[in-house]
């Protein structure tokens, strides 16, 4: 939907909106310092990658596959969300991942 709105070249969409959870959890992870670095080996990699003609093999990954994996990150996108709209503050984040909630595990 976000591609087909009038807006900023700079957002981000599609199979993108995937990736920029990917990006998020590295820079808290490993902070934006580290950041460049991982850029820098993705694009090498991708590079390497191109010349040796190994995009053919990226054809046996089934796209319902691609299409669920996305679909799934969607989703949590989304619930995300759920807690800005009701107004709230979220007991956790994304990372901590539904079964290590508060209320679940109220002893540690």
């Amino acid at each position: 939907m976000t591609g087909v709105m009038p807006g900023s070249s700079l957002q981000v969409s599609r199979p993108a909106a995937g990736l920029a959870v990917l990006v998020f959890d590295a820079v808290q992870a490993h902070g934006t310092a580290t950041l460049g670095m991982i850029v820098l080996a993705s694009g090498v990699l991708q590079i390497v990658m191109g010349l040796a003609r190994l995009g053919k093999w990226s054809q046996a990954m089934a796209s319902s596959a691609v299409a669920g994996m996305l679909s799934g990150i969607g989703l949590l996108i989304l619930v995300g969300q759920v807690y800005a709209l009701a107004d709230r503050k979220a007991p956790g984040d994304a990372v901590q991942g539904p079964d290590r909630h508060p209320k679940l595990h109220p002893t540690e």
